[in-house]
Parts: structure tokens; sequence; C-alpha cells
């Protein structure tokens, strides 16, 4: 099979397994054993893997790219690596690559999972036995059993270090830990839907023929440049190779973000002062972005450069009239849009729910510290503002 004079070698790369099992021994493209309905089938997958293919080259697919970390490097491995396994053609520097790679999310699980549970068990298990006494001493000193609140026990006889570890945690800004929970909120919900494209992408890739091989998902296009260089398309998968993606990327990074969510919250609420929910808020996007730190810290070049070059092809729709595309074309963005404003929306409404009605940090906590510790707030704020001049004579001792 010839080149395409522009340089590319898709039909190459793409059927050579269709092409193995047409070929026999005297030639005629057919095995002699098989019977027509074999033969037809083998045929028509090669029709389809042809078109498939041609589409690619063609530019009429929709490609998107593959993700730039720890996941996108594992993509990689399942839909190149391991259908050319598959396809029986192995080689060393493939199976290192899987190795490698699949250790490296290893780590990179193992990562995220400790340092969650360290920071479950020596950071936020304390500070909410702390907030919780604070708070259960504030209630037993400050109000009598009537639930009467004591101005004059507040002032005067309890604990000033109880009082200002109480008015500074972020307890005592309801309206400040909400702003700070709903910016996680958009974090997560950054993650979320990142993975909710890759899931969209993933499902709308052709199934693989049945007569073809694994190696047959991912077609490399020569770009043609002075320094050499390829695209890699992923024209279609099979079921296994999809399975393992949903298992392996989709399924994991769903319950990462949901997790990742919860904790995030309760870690945010129990923070001791309003400085340490910002730098709470840094050290968890710090856990988020190890994947990101995987990738580019461990990762070769050569490795983020095939991760790169790794396109998901998705046939572009074939439409009769020019108005018809334009009709479809509005309906996407009009669903585009939509889906948005929905998922936007269903997660302000867990955020809110959490908030209202499962805040276990202080059961039934109804927000008496917000009003309480505004005076203390009043006396914190500086005496001296700007222009204002005279603030700090000189002498007068």
């Amino acid at each position: 099979m010839s080149d395409d004079p522009n340089g590319f070698k898709p039909m190459k790369v793409a059927i050579h397994a269709a092409e193995d099992v047409f070929e026999d021994e005297d030639g005629d493209g057919f095995d002699d054993s098989d019977d027509e309905e074999t033969i037809a089938e083998m045929a028509k997958s090669k029709e389809r893997m042809e078109e498939l293919a041609g589409h690619a080259i063609n530019n009429r697919v929709l490609t998107h790219d593959c993700p730039s970390d720890a996941w996108g490097c594992l993509l990689f491995v399942i839909v190149k690596d391991m259908g050319d396994l598959m396809a029986c053609e192995v080689s060393p520097q493939r199976i290192f690559r899987m190795v490698f790679s699949f250790v490296a999310l290893f780590v990179n699980l193992a990562l995220q999972g400790a340092i969650l549970y360290w920071v479950f068990e020596f950071v936020l298990s304390p500070d909410v036995a702390r907030i919780q006494s604070n708070y259960g001493s504030f209630h037993a000193e400050c109000f009598d059993k009537a639930g009467v609140f004591n101005v004059t026990r507040w002032d005067k006889d309890f604990s000033s270090m109880v009082k200002d570890q109480l008015c500074h945690s972020a307890l005592s800004q309801p309206a400040f830990l909400f702003g700070i929970l709903f910016l996680w909120t958009l974090a997560m919900l950054a993650e979320f839907r990142e993975n909710l494209r890759l899931h969209r992408h993933i499902k709308g890739i052709p199934a693989l023929p049945p007569a073809m091989s694994g190696a047959d998902q991912v077609i490399e296009v020569d770009n043609g440049d002075f320094v050499r260089s390829q695209t890699l398309f992923v024209v279609a998968l099979s079921p296994n190779t999809r399975r393992f993606i949903y298992l392996l990327i989709i399924i994991p990074k769903y319950l990462i973000v949901f997790i990742l969510t919860f904790i995030g919250w309760k870690w945010l609420s129990a923070s001791e002062n309003l400085s340490d929910l910002i730098l709470n808020a840094l050290a968890l996007q710090f856990v988020v972005s190890i994947d990101d730190l995987m990738f580019y810290s461990v990762f070769p070049e050569r490795m983020a450069e095939r991760v790169a070059a790794l396109k998901l092809a998705i046939p572009a729709p074939d439409f009769d009239t020019d108005e018809d595309r334009e009709t479809a074309q509005n309906h996407e963005i009009c669903v585009a849009y939509v889906r948005s404003v929905v998922i936007l929306g269903i997660s302000l409404g867990l955020l809110w729910v959490y908030f209202y009605f499962f805040f276990d940090l202080i059961p039934g906590y109804d927000g008496d510290l917000a009003s309480i510790c505004a005076q203390f707030y009043q006396s914190e704020k500086p005496s001296c503002g700007l222009r204002r001049k005279g603030c700090f004579p000189m002498g007068g001792r």
C-alpha cells in the first residue's frame, strides 16, 4: 500500500490487522475455509476501518486533546500500548512505558490518599476537637439554663484566650466561610467537568469493527514538518479498551472529586482562624495538583510529547444543508449552556445542603457566634485610618 503524496501513512497503520486477516496462501485475499458470511463481515470491518481512518486524515472529525497529566499518560498507555500488545506487537520500551505509567499513577493515588488521611487524622480531627471544646465552654459559661446569653460573663469572666480562638475561627464569619467553600466547590467543579468532558469524548468514539485488532484503535499521521512529528488519532475503541478506561480513569477520577470536595468542606470549616482558612484552601489545591506535579516532574519529555500528540477523534456529523448545520450548532450551544447551569446549580445545592443541614463540625450550630463576636471584631479594628494625622504622638510619658 503506497504512502500518501503529502507524507501521510494512515491507511497502512490503521488497517494492517485487517490486511493480515485477508491474506492467504493462494493470494486471492480470502481464506478458502471461511464461509461467505465471515468473509462479508471481514470485508465490512475493513471498509469501516478505512472510513474511520479517512475521516481523521481529511479533518472530518472533532478532535479533543488528551489530558496533560498522569491520567493522560495512563490513557495513552491503554489505547496505544495495550492495543499494540493485544495485537502481539511487543517491544521492551512499550512494556517499560506501561509499567512506568501504572506505577506513577499508583504513587499519585497513594500520595493523594495518604495526605488526605494525614490531614484528616492529624490536622482536621484535632482542630474539630478544639473548636468543639471551646464552643462547649462558651455555651456552658456564657448562657444560663434557659439559653439566655449573659453579656457580663462573656465580657468579664470568660477566658480571653478561648474568646479569641472562637471569634477568629471560620465559624464566627459564616458568610466568609460560605464564600471560601463556594470557591473550593468551583475548583472541584472544574475537575469534575474536565472528567465529564473526557467521559463524553470517550463515549463518542466509535466502536472498533469486530475483525480489527487493538493496534488499529490509533492511527499515526505524519505532520510533514521538517522535524518529523506525528499526530495520533484515536479513531475507534474496542469494548475491552473502553472498559479499561472507565475502570482505571473515569470512575476513579469521579470518586476522587467527590471525596476531595467533602473533605475540603470539612477541613475549611474547621479552620481555627480566618488566615488559616485561606492557607488551607491553598493546601487543598496542592493536593489536587499532585497528578500534574507527577506528570511534569517524573515523566520524560518524549512521553509528554506523545501524550500531547494523542487526539480523541469523534466523527463530525454530516448535514444536507448549511441551514441544518447552523440549527445543529445552535442547539449544541444551548445544550452546553443548559448543562453548565444545571451542573453549577446542583453543586451549589449540595453545598447549601451541607452547610445548613449536614454541618457536623458543631452539630446544631445556629450561628450565634457571628452576632456575639461582632463587638469583638470592632475592638480589633485599627484606630487610625487613611490620611489621618496625629495618630502616634511623640513623648507624653
